[in-house]
């Protein structure tokens, strides 16, 4: 947990300095990237255990992403004998150093201080059981985060509530600084949708589980939870990412921007070659 915050501060501090210091901005944020790796390289196991390979190809994208991105950085810094805030690398890699800091900051306030935790997984809890018996499923609330269908527990954790695709999103949408209104239009046509549909993905597994749809109860949820609602909501993910890049095409502009850094610095490489 510590070098996660310490990460997360770092990345805060860089979008802080980044008008100010340009190559401060750069070193300081290369080196939250570099802990993020670091961060991010202990998780895998952890979804290993649960055998979820859906996120576990996720924490490990991530964590070669952010060593990537430490490396351009870092790399950029020591390099670079004239800083210009505007040259098209250095802005796409700060703000994308932004995004990261402001979603991280979203979630870890609701993953690291108990009340806000409480709250999120309780409120989803509760509209999930609402939702179940709107349905006609039998469920029955057991706990602030606990309910069973069919007589099957069924335990709410953090996971469970889209913090991290709601923190994703923000992140990025906040991260180019558009006008208050493109911005709060696409935070209007995304979070929102997330969040419901994030709520339908419970439902649906909880039902999947409880009923057992697909067979037994565990092999049940395992089936819905790990294939059908990942599936699903990687769709669901792509369509509102569209949505917002109608909003916000400065966006899409600046992810252009970094595929092409990245794509040159792995051709350098020799990694990557054409033909």
């Amino acid at each position: 947990m510590i070098i996660l915050w310490t990460s997360l501060g770092m990345l805060i501090s860089a979008s802080i300095f980044q008008k100010k210091d340009t190559g401060f901005a750069m070193l300081i944020g290369g080196g939250g990237w570099a802990l993020f790796f670091i961060h991010w390289g202990f998780q895998p196991q952890k979804y290993l255990e649960i055998q979820d390979y859906y996120n576990t190809g996720i924490v490990i994208l991530g964590a070669l992403i952010s060593a990537f991105i430490a490396y351009l950085m870092l790399r950029i810094y020591v390099t670079r004998k004239q800083w210009n805030r505007e040259s098209r690398d250095i802005h796409s890699l700060l703000a994308l150093t932004r995004a990261a800091a402001v979603g991280g900051l979203l979630y870890f306030i609701f993953a690291a201080i108990p009340s806000m935790r409480t709250w999120i997984i309780g409120t989803v809890t509760d509209q999930t059981v609402w939702l179940l018996s709107m349905l006609g499923v039998p469920v029955e609330k057991l706990d602030w985060n606990l309910y069973a269908v069919n007589g099957f527990p069924v335990e709410i954790i953090l996971a469970c509530t889209a913090i991290e695709s709601i923190s994703l999103f923000t992140g990025f949408i906040t991260s180019i600084r558009p006008s208050a209104g493109r911005m709060l239009k696409a935070l209007a046509v995304s979070l929102p949708v997330i969040y419901t549909l994030n709520l339908i993905r419970v439902v649906f597994t909880s039902s999947a589980y409880g009923l057992e749809w697909f067979g037994p109860a565990k092999y049940s949820f395992h089936i819905s939870e790990h294939f059908i609602t990942k599936i699903g909501s990687t769709i669901a993910l792509m369509v509102i990412a569209y949505a917002v890049f109608r909003i916000l095409p400065e966006l899409l502009d600046m992810m252009i921007d970094l595929k092409t850094l990245v794509m040159q610095e792995l051709k350098k490489s020799g990694i990557w070659k054409q033909g």
